[in-house]
């Protein structure tokens, strides 16, 4: 009897013993699962907040106003400021280089040739000046050593304005040789930047100015 009895208690021990084994591993299974969602949860919040920052950025900068731009026009009147002819830039030096090509293995007399052309073009500066009662007159002066004379003054107006052109129409009235665009009462500026001016010369070809402060007497000379 008692060997019996021990036969059928070892394997209900072993059965007691693998029932207690398997019942202690599902409590960490579930907690390994909530973990695991937790997880999920926390990512899933922060990939919804990426679109509102987003959103945000992109708000602020509609809402940035945009910088102003300057009118030819403004550019050109300027207190204080002129326009001094740019001769290595413009296409009167190649004209003059074609002129002189004759001589240009003779150093001395190409330097010659070039400066005696060079003298005949007379606009070296040029000036857009506003009064008080905000009248315009175009004015031009060329370079005498250092020192600069007006050969041409104007009443004049801007018209067909656009971001980077205007048009310089000149009145009836003028005094002295208009040097520019000879015999046009219309004369198309182009302005590449707030600092130069382009004009196309039937005679002369490209002519090309850079603004220049305090050269010229800020009221053109009577």
């Amino acid at each position: 009897m008692v060997r019996s009895l021990i036969q059928l208690t070892v394997p209900c021990l072993t059965v007691l013993l693998v029932a207690c084994g398997s019942g202690g591993e599902k409590p960490e299974a579930k907690s390994a699962n909530a973990a695991n969602s937790e997880t999920a949860a926390a990512a899933s919040t922060e990939g919804a907040a990426e679109p509102e920052a987003a959103d945000d950025s992109t708000a602020e900068a509609e809402k940035a106003p945009e910088p102003e731009q300057i009118k030819p026009s403004e550019v050109l009147t300027t207190p204080d400021v002129a326009f001094a002819f740019d001769y290595n830039s413009s296409g009167l030096k190649e004209k003059h280089e074609e002129k002189c090509k004759s001589v240009k293995d003779n150093p001395s007399a190409l330097a010659a040739c070039l400066n005696r052309e060079r003298a005949a073009f007379k606009a070296d500066v040029i000036q857009f000046f506003k009064d008080a009662e905000n009248k315009l007159t175009f004015v031009v002066y060329v370079r005498k050593g250092n020192t600069l004379a007006q050969v041409f003054e104007a009443p004049a107006e801007f018209a067909d304005e656009t971001g980077s052109s205007v048009t310089l129409k000149l009145a009836a009235g003028g005094h002295g040789s208009q040097q520019i665009c000879a015999g046009q009462r219309e004369i198309p500026l182009r302005l590449p930047d707030k600092y130069g001016i382009e004009i196309d010369d039937p005679k002369w070809g490209k002519l090309t100015y850079a603004s220049k402060v305090g050269i010229v007497p800020q009221k053109p000379p009577k």
